[in-house]
Formats: C-alpha cells, structure tokens, sequence
C-alpha cells in the first residue's frame, strides 16, 4: 500500500495518465474507502505505530535544537538529554 492513490490506481493496472483520476473516483466508492481505511488499520495495529505517536515524535524533531543534545565527542553520536 503506497498512501498515493494515483500510484496505487497505476499498480492495479490503470494507465498512468487517467491514475489520478481512476483514484479519486476509486476512493469515492464506500467499499474501496471501506477497504482502505481497513487495511491502514490492520496496518497500524501490525506495526503498533499510530498517526498521533507520528505527529509527536515529528513535533519533537521540528521544535528541537541542538544545544538540547549532549554530543560525544570521540563516538560523534548524538544523545538526547
């Protein structure tokens, strides 16, 4: 699963000029929209990571700086304080 539906619409063998198109009239059928959101779910639940985790670790790397991390010197890592 791609999270793009043009791309998707081109893997289930849908000419790459009409993709975007096939995908919106795709996933305004309610039981493609019903198949998706099931299979991000399943998808969610077998990774264990959810959106909301996501938004907060990318919230974290947004408003950090560096000056709030310890770096070592002679392993050239960077470690959270």
């Amino acid at each position: 699963m791609t999270g793009n539906g043009a791309k998707a619409a081109e893997a289930a063998g849908y000419s790459s000029k009409s993709a975007k198109v096939r995908a919106v009239r795709l996933m305004n059928r309610p039981r493609v929209a019903a198949a998706v959101k099931h299979a991000q779910q399943a998808r969610a639940e077998r990774v264990g990571i959810e959106a909301d985790r996501v938004l907060a670790e990318l919230e974290q790397l947004a408003f950090s700086r560096i000056d709030h991390y310890t770096i070592d010197p002679v392993a050239g890592t960077v470690m959270a304080p």
